[in-house]
This record gives structure tokens, sequence and C-alpha cells, in this order.
């Protein structure tokens, strides 16, 4: 726990769909070098991808809208959920 906030340090709901999708690609791709003995190049989209997946950061706005609701909502103050309308 944050001492300063009451809140959990990190709060994690998941994965996205993208992020299933991009691990799986990454998955047989990774297989797929292990059997030829060779390396695939990464575009550089991918590579961003990948970097932004280590640090843990969500590849979806949707799934960043969702975090911060439900953060919002844990709080339980409506005055912060008055200015924040989030699209469902």
């Amino acid at each position: 726990m944050v001492e300063e906030e009451d809140l959990p340090a990190e709060v994690y709901y998941g994965s996205s769909n993208s992020d299933a999708k991009f691990l799986a690609k990454m998955r047989e791709r990774e297989r797929f070098e292990e059997e030829n003995f060779t390396r695939v190049s990464l575009t550089k989209r991918e590579r961003l991808l990948q970097k932004r997946l280590e640090r843990g950061e969500f590849l979806s706005t949707g799934t960043r809208m969702d975090h911060i609701r439900k953060l919002l909502e844990s709080s339980g103050e409506e005055e912060e959920m008055s200015f924040v309308k989030l699209k469902v």
C-alpha cells in the first residue's frame, strides 16, 4: 500500500485483446527462431510494443481508460468522477 494515498502500489486488471495477440505473435516468432536457428528482425512498431509491454504499460487506450475509471470508482470520491466523463 502507498502510505500517502491509501491505494495499492500497482493495480492490474489483466491484458487487453491486443496484448494477448502481440504476446502470441512474439511466442510464435521465438518458437520459429529456435527451431530454425535464425533471428527474425522486429519491425519498428513491434520493438515499440515490446518496450511498452516490458515497462508494464497497457497497449490499448481503452484499457487505460478502464483502469483510470476503476481507480476513480474505488476511491469513492464522486467529485473526481463528475469531471471525468468516460465513454463506456
